[in-house]
């Protein structure tokens, strides 16, 4: 997560109760006053399995204050934290063993706010990384203005940060590659300097350049064969700012479309966590380049890992109506979870037939609640139109639980 030149990494450990882990927070300003106030952080938790909608299972808002260099906190779950209201904080639920959580700064995980999973073992014990722990990389969404109030502070003009970005200090690069985007993006020095810097001996320059070539998106599109090269970087959180910044470029980074695919079928990554990571990270930008990269996330909404169809499903919903057609085919995969996910968000867009609605109202007799509430969710969607067929499965269905929550839909869509 950065603002005002504030970069937040986070891991997540166990330390005697299971219950209640322990998040490690590391915060570098890199470009920051010699004390930089971190914007508000409000962490959600999510549990896996994940809906179209999901609503977080937990919030937590935190107020770091951040000093130059890298200042590493660790807080246990549930503990004070000061200008934080300690009842909120005694009131945080229970962490349980054996179920998968995702970790986010918004209400809605998508490209570049969601990408730190974990499970607590059964019966407790160290969270490795085979099991999910592992590193979170987010923005905040004043990075602009972070920019900006850097750039105010030097008074310096274009040309002499663009002059910086040859300069032999890295430090003076960097900040020179964070700066740049609030100036013109038309002006095509800014991109050419930072497509130069891609290839940077300093790892912390190639990915500040990552960075603000996304924030200079789609203006940055010549920039995306330097950036495709970077998706075999060693370093991970610059393979992960790699697939944020041609996601952010979107259609004219279709060129991209090839090597995604491939990143989806075989990550590279130093471990199981970073393999999956990049797996679904890879998923995710083929959902921001349009229909082509549409079309290739239909192979990975057959996925057999659960957590790559997902990414496939909802990312063929973020161009509207042009993946209807993807989702449409995934509607009727083998896998019901899958299936669900499509469903909802095609009710959403008022696309339905008797198979899907018949499937929707059949999970609603669902053992999982969460998949019944799903159903339910979906089927709101349609409002008066799936009146009388709920009617029907209220009156005759042969699954009791079926009979009830239908009967309880047909008295909430009538209201």
């Amino acid at each position: 997560m950065r603002g005002e030149g504030v970069t937040l990494f986070v891991k997540v450990r166990t330390e005697g109760d299971p219950t209640r882990p322990v998040f490690d927070f590391s915060f570098t300003p890199a470009f920051a006053p010699d004390r930089a106030p971190c914007p508000p952080i409000d962490l959600l938790i999510w549990e896996e399995p994940l809906g179209p909608k999901p609503t977080p299972w937990a919030r937590v808002q935190l107020y770091p204050e951040v000093e130059r260099g890298t200042t590493i906190r660790s807080w246990r779950w549930g503990d004070p934290i000061p200008g934080v209201d300690a009842a909120a904080l005694s009131a945080l639920p229970p962490f349980r063993p054996g179920v998968t959580y995702r970790v986010g700064w918004v209400d809605v995980p998508q490209l570049k706010d969601l990408d730190l999973e974990f499970r607590i073992p059964e019966g407790g014990g160290p969270i490795n990384l085979s099991q999910g722990s592992g590193r979170l990389y987010g923005f905040a969404s004043d990075i602009d203005e972070g920019r900006k109030l850097v750039a105010q502070r030097n008074r310096k003009p274009l040309d002499e940060w663009l002059r910086d970005l040859g300069s032999p200090d890295p430090d003076a690069r960097k900040c020179a590659a964070y700066v740049l985007p609030p100036f013109d993006p038309a002006d095509g020095r800014v991109v050419d300097g930072l497509t130069r810097l891609l290839g940077d001996e300093d790892p912390g320059v190639r990915q500040e350049s990552l960075l603000s070539l996304e924030g200079l998106a789609p203006a940055a599109s010549r920039a995306v064969p330097a950036i495709l090269e970077l998706l075999q970087d060693p370093h991970y959180a610059i393979r992960e700012a790699a697939f944020f910044a041609l996601g952010a470029i979107g259609p004219s980074a279709s060129a991209a479309i090839p090597k995604l695919v491939e990143c989806v079928r075989q990550p590279h990554g130093a471990d199981a966590w970073e393999e999956m990571s990049m797996r679904a990270s890879a998923a995710r930008a083929l959902g921001c380049l349009g229909p082509p990269g549409i079309q290739a996330l239909a192979e990975f909404s057959r996925d057999p890992v659960p957590r790559i169809r997902y990414e496939a499903i909802i990312s063929m919903d973020w161009h509207g109506s042009e993946g209807i057609p993807a989702l449409q085919a995934a509607a009727r995969g083998k896998y019901d979870d899958t299936r669900l996910q499509a469903i909802c968000l095609l009710f959403e867009h008022q696309v339905s037939d008797p198979s899907s609605v018949d499937f929707a109202i059949a999970k609603l007799g669902s053992d999982d609640r969460q998949e019944a509430d799903f159903a339910a969710w979906a089927l709101k969607r349609l409002g008066a139109a799936v009146l009388p067929r709920l009617e029907e499965a209220s009156r005759s269905d042969s699954n009791p639980k079926v009979r009830e929550r239908a009967a309880a839909l047909v008295l909430e869509l009538r209201r």
